[in-house]
């Protein structure tokens, strides 16, 4: 017979209510899955691991007490005596493809906690928990599908959180445009299978113009599949630290509004942040990432403007000196990072990001500011093809413009100070090829001699350096030389 989906759900809530002793609760929670489910694992997970479930929820000994365990299933029998999952019995061959516990749609307005309990085939899709909720060492066999779950009181109560704290999944875990509060703990969580947090929200109440920080701690979990986040947003600070990526890593299209730290992180698969939005210089010390890594398309200015002079008039210098500091080191960790995975637009990427991180720390009024501004502006650090030669040409046009005296002297004028800006070849000297042009402007030009040579010595130190330039930008992009 076919489980009754709302008689069943109302079983599993009423199984979950702790009463006076939440120990008790969770020994009758798994007392029953374990009559019900126990013989079925085989067939969901390897016999190793099978046998590890009930260990590591901790209920081997009380299932080994044969005559507690007998009481207590005979206890639980009678309490929901009625109930059709009971009166279906144990399930001992596979596991239907529908949910075996069902809350999809179901509103929880008081604190829920499945700590330490088995969960089977669970669907919580479209569930509200209004409270704080817990998931802490549960282990999820099958699937957990919480797509569109609602974690926690919306309306921006700063205590409501969820923990999953060192839960288990063994089957594929859906977050899928989820919902989670000002504080989520998903750390020391192993996913065995596929896990997807498309589009999910971490801290929804700090979305607006709440700065009270919030946490999203994925700390020290394993990814031995697949983990996807394309789209994800967090609007808290974000902690992967120490956590392992088997499988891919996608974080396409991601938005990290607050701080976000990949600290001794190991990325062992592709990685991709393609589209990514970062508020702040992201933190990958120590980490590991894989030589298949993308950071493409991204648009680094939410995380300049985190420490820019000008996005920050009325905080105190100091303040913006540290931070400024720390994303300079944030920066320059990316740029050896991207250098020993030979990803030479991206370590150039990062490295122009440190180099204005370090004009932000230094203010505008020293002479290496000023030659970081010149470098920028001239070449975008040694990047811009285009900028690069537009100034190069530029200070030739200028000079013509200077020297013409008339339309019939343009060319004349032009072909002078390209010579000028290349004064080491001689060009334009006795017997150069370009004398003639410039004895011909010479004579026919009314200006005076000493603005041919203000204009020639100029251009003679000017043009090598912005030739330099151009060939620097060449070389950067192409790997000449």
């Amino acid at each position: 017979m076919k489980p009754d989906r709302n008689s069943n759900t109302e079983f599993w809530l009423e199984l979950l209510e702790p009463g006076n002793d939440q120990d008790q609760a969770r020994r009758n929670w798994n007392v029953f899955c374990h009559w019900k489910f126990g013989a079925g694992l085989g067939g969901v997970v390897s016999g190793q691991q099978s046998g590890k479930i009930w260990d590591e929820l901790g209920a081997v000994e009380y299932i080994a007490n044969h005559t507690e365990y007998q009481a207590r299933v005979i206890e639980i029998r009678e309490r929901f005596d009625g109930y059709p999952i009971l009166e279906d019995g144990p399930i001992t061959g596979e596991f239907p493809d529908e949910p075996l516990m069902d809350f999809t749609g179901k509103e929880l307005p008081r604190d829920v906690s499945f700590a330490g309990r088995l969960v089977v085939n669970s669907s919580f899709n479209n569930t509200a928990f209004r409270k704080q909720s817990s998931f802490e060492n549960t282990i999820f066999v099958n699937y957990a599908d919480f797509t569109g779950t609602r974690f926690g009181d919306n309306s921006g109560n700063q205590a409501s959180s969820v923990s999953f704290t060192g839960s288990r999944f063994h089957g594929s875990a859906h977050f899928n445009y989820a919902q989670f509060p000002r504080t989520t703990w998903l750390d020391q969580v192993t996913f065995n299978d596929l896990a997807v947090f498309e589009e999910a929200e971490f801290g929804r109440q700090c979305s607006g113009s709440d700065e009270q920080n919030g946490w999203a701690f994925f700390s020290r979990s394993q990814f031995k599949h697949d983990a996807d986040f394309p789209g994800s947003r967090f609007n808290v600070t974000a902690e992967f630290d120490h956590a392992v990526f088997d499988g891919k890593a996608i974080f396409d299209g991601a938005r990290f509004r607050k701080p976000v730290t990949f600290n001794n992180a190991k990325f062992q698969n592709r990685t991709s942040f393609r589209k990514a939005t970062f508020g702040r210089p992201p933190r990958f010390f120590e980490t590991e990432i894989h030589e298949d890594v993308s950071f493409d398309r991204i648009d680094w200015r939410s995380a300049e403007r985190s420490y820019s002079r000008r996005n920050r008039r009325n905080d105190k210098p100091d303040s913006i000196v540290k931070d400024s500091e720390d994303a300079i080191r944030a920066w320059d960790r990316l740029v050896l990072i991207m250098g020993e995975q030979e990803k030479l637009t991206e370590r150039h990427e990062f490295y122009r990001l440190m180099m204005r991180a370090q004009r932000q720390r230094d203010g505008y009024r020293s002479l290496s500011s000023i030659a970081n501004w010149l470098f920028d502006k001239s070449s975008d650090f040694g990047w811009g093809i285009r900028r690069a030669f537009l100034w190069w040409f530029g200070h030739i046009a200028f000079g013509a413009v200077i020297l013409a005296d008339g339309w019939p002297a343009v060319l004349n004028s032009l072909l002078v100070s390209f010579a000028n800006s290349l004064a080491f070849l001689r060009l334009g000297s006795e017997g150069g090829y370009l004398d003639g042009s410039h004895k011909a402007l010479e004579g026919a030009s009314s200006h005076p001699d000493w603005v041919f040579s203000t204009v020639g010595t100029t251009q003679a130190v000017l043009g090598p350096v912005l030739l330099f330039l151009v060939l620097l930008t060449l070389r950067n992009r192409f790997r000449l030389g």
